[in-house]
C-alpha cells in the first residue's frame, strides 16, 4: 500500500485560512511478474495515464500537486474578508483511493 497525504492553505499569511486537503492511496506490485505489470498498468490507466506507465508514487505526488495548484488559482481573487466570514466554502477536500481485490 503506498500513502500520501497533504494540506496547504489558501493564504498562508491568514491565521485562520482555508485549506485544501489531498488523500491519495493504492495498492502496488513489488514483483515484476505478469500479473503485476498488469495490476500495474490497470492502476496507471485507473489514475489517468493510459500512455504512460509510472510508479504509484509518481501519480500520486502528482495529483496531488494538480489537486493544489487548481485550488489556489480557483480562488485566487477570493477577499480575505470573505474567506473569514465563511472559511468552509474556499475549503476543499480530494481523496483517490484504489483497492483492488
Amino acid at each position: 500500500m503506498v500513502y500520501t497525504y497533504g494540506e496547504t492553505k489558501l493564504k498562508p499569511s491568514m491565521k485562520e485560512s482555508p485549506t485544501a486537503t489531498y488523500e491519495g492511496a493504492s495498492v502496488w506490485p513489488q514483483s515484476n511478474s505478469a500479473a503485476a505489470s498488469f495490476i500495474k498498468k490497470f492502476i496507471n490507466e485507473a489514475f489517468g495515464e493510459k500512455y504512460e506507465q509510472h510508479e504509484i508514487e509518481t501519480i500520486l505526488l502528482k495529483n496531488k500537486e494538480q489537486f493544489f495548484d487548481e485550488y489556489k488559482q480557483a480562488y485566487k481573487d477570493a477577499k480575505e474578508e470573505d474567506m473569514k466570514e465563511m472559511p468552509s466554502i474556499f475549503s476543499e477536500e480530494q481523496s483517490n483511493r484504489l483497492m483492488i481485490v
